[in-house]
């Protein structure tokens, strides 16, 4: 490469069209000796400068000349691709809007962390609300201060790109996450569950040749019907912006906690949790819709009709008054007598299952009335007469404790059980028959989802329950 190649490159990557004068010789600055050391040797600048030199007579200021005329042709050049650029990059944008171009997000990543997932999304910020978001994680809140309206086709893209990628765990958590979930065993089933497995009181005798089954069946299993349950919650742009101020003030990344997570997360997943657990799985009540007198639009059916819950199902045994469930009576539970009656409660539990540990599943009133009657029975007597928690929650002499749950609330009966005799019932094709989507209306987004759930008991046998006379009527058999 002769010098002048030399020159030009140095020229270009300094960015200049000439070194400095001083007496008609060209002088390369501390700043530039500097940049040139760094980028190629020192070794190169004591030669460049050496040759520079040397070149100085044979006419450097036309040849420095010649340099910058290429250089601004190859600025103008530069300025003719950026505007080329600009003006394709606003064609895809109208395309874009008009949604003849894919606006697809990048599949998200999904971490396993503690045994659940976690979604790494690549937002697409052409989405005017991931827009908004970034802006205001960035400090400019004045963003949301113009009564901005959000874009409900943008949420609906996004919603479509992620949810196939997170329904399997909003619905596991759905399904498992309220708190009576963790009592109970669970099965999978089509249309419903019947129990196989009989309760034999005996299998051991003395040798014989002879055939004599001494074992006596003594189970009688219940059906455990699989209802279909479906969700509808509607979304307002209002709720978007409340995504985005509450991504503010807990201080989430948007890569972490897009709209679609915060929706199925923060409004339709507490919703569904609340609802199973306070209205359905103990106390619902099913009431079979007629189908053929709805119409879009209709208000939707209470929660607590879309199953028959635990309690309900206790409730319309002892009213029939023809199950082998053991409906123990206790009478009328006061402040004075309820420890003791839950002493003859656990006495009365078949001997066979007094060994099993079996919680005693009761609302909240239940377990504190006790709680507090052991108290004043035999705190007073003791050191620890001060102590909250004082006295143990299993009932004394037995392998039974109080396990009170948020879905007896309201409820002053009880049962014991065997927890494989507490059944869950989940749909043995879960990730087909489950499904959460989103459609516009107007302003407004609908989330709908699909899901299955039963509750009961696997057999009567194993069931011993106090059901108060004044309840066991109030539920309806179906």
């Amino acid at each position: 490469m002769n010098f002048k190649s030399v020159l030009a490159v140095i020229f270009s990557f300094l960015k200049i069209n000439s070194f400095n004068k001083i007496e008609n010789k060209s002088v390369v600055s501390e700043e530039q000796k500097t940049k040139i050391k760094e980028k190629y040797g020192e070794k190169f600048l004591k030669d460049f400068e050496s040759d520079l030199e040397d070149f100085e007579t044979t006419g450097v200021d036309d040849y420095a000349l010649r340099v910058a005329e290429r250089m601004s042709a190859i600025e103008t050049r530069n300025t003719e691709l950026i505007a080329t650029v600009n003006k394709q990059t606003e064609t895809i944008e109208k395309l874009s809007d008009s949604a003849e171009v894919d606006a697809v997000i990048e599949k998200p990543t999904i971490e396993i962390v503690n045994g659940r997932k976690n979604i790494k999304v690549n937002p697409n910020m052409r989405l005017a609300h991931n827009k908004l978001a970034s802006d205001y994680l960035g400090g400019n809140q004045s963003v949301m201060a113009g009564g901005t309206t959000i874009d409900t086709d943008d949420v609906l893209t996004e919603f479509c790109d992620l949810v196939n990628y997170y329904k399997p765990q909003v619905l596991l958590d759905i399904l498992t996450g309220f708190p009576t979930a963790k009592m109970l065993t669970w099965k999978r089933a089509i249309n419903s569950w019947k129990a196989t497995k009989a309760l034999i009181t005996s299998v051991v005798q003395q040798f014989s040749d002879s055939w004599t089954p001494a074992g006596k069946t003594t189970f009688t299993a219940i059906e455990i019907p699989l209802y279909r349950m479906k969700v509808n919650l509607p979304i307002k742009p209002a709720d978007v912006e409340d995504w985005i101020f509450g991504m503010y003030d807990e201080s989430k990344d948007l890569d972490k906690h897009p709209v679609t997570l915060y929706i199925l997360n923060n409004l339709l997943k507490p919703r569904a949790l609340e609802d199973i657990e306070h209205k359905m799985i103990a106390t619902g009540v099913y009431d079979e819709l007629d189908l053929s007198t709805l119409s879009d639009g209709d208000a939707g059916q209470a929660p607590e009709k879309s199953m028959n819950g635990f309690m309900t199902i206790l409730k319309n045994y002892k009213a029939a008054g023809t199950s082998n469930i053991s409906f123990i009576d206790l009478g009328t539970l006061t402040d004075s007598n309820i420890v003791d009656k839950m002493n003859d409660f656990v006495d009365e539990i078949d001997e066979v299952y007094q060994t099993k540990d079996m919680p005693i599943i009761c609302s909240l009133t239940t377990y504190k009335q006790y709680k507090r009657a052991y108290k004043k029975i035999y705190g007073e007597a003791t050191s620890k007469s001060d102590d909250p928690n004082f006295g143990s929650d299993t009932i004394d002499y037995s392998k039974n404790r109080l396990a009170h749950l948020p879905s007896m609330s309201g409820q002053t009966g009880f049962f014991a059980t065997p927890n494989e005799n507490f059944v869950g019932l989940r749909h043995k094709n879960e990730v087909g028959t489950t499904k959460v989507f989103m459609q516009k209306d107007n302003y407004t987004l609908k989330v709908f989802g699909e899901f299955r759930l039963g509750v009961g008991f696997a057999m009567q046998e194993a069931v011993f329950a106090y059901i108060p006379d004044d309840d066991s009527g109030s539920a309806s058999a179906s």
